[in-house]
């Protein structure tokens, strides 16, 4: 089976998809790591995990965007291929969920910080 240009379309929409959900994590990540000085023992942990993750996120991306690069050049190839890249994106999807929840509990301990500095400091 011939692979057809919508369903090339529709895998790169969910490279540029994911790309996009890496590139807030990045800025999450950024945003976190400017907030450690206020915590550095309760936050690098946090911010270590985020980092970790990131870049092996990162990894898989480059990964996907290889095998998408390949499979875009080889269109008479099996609708498999397309199918392998969907499971393999699959994961990758519940990482970047963790990666969310992991950039809310950050922000939920910066503000309790915050708020601990406050009233503190009155």
């Amino acid at each position: 089976a011939r692979i057809t240009s919508q369903e090339r379309d529709e895998a790169f929409d969910k490279l540029v998809q994911y790309r996009r959900h890496v590139k807030r994590a990045r800025q999450a990540m950024e945003t976190a790591m400017a907030k450690e000085r206020e915590d550095k023992e309760e936050q690098g942990r946090v911010v270590s995990m985020l980092k970790e993750k990131l870049i092996e996120s990162e990894k898989h991306l480059a990964l996907l965007q290889q095998t998408y690069h390949n499979v875009s050049l080889e269109a008479n190839s099996d609708k498999a291929r397309i199918d392998q890249l969907e499971r393999e994106l699959a994961p990758l999807r519940d990482e970047n969920a963790m990666l969310v929840k992991t950039q809310r509990q950050l922000q939920s301990r910066l503000r309790s910080l915050a708020n601990m500095e406050r009233r503190q400091g009155m």
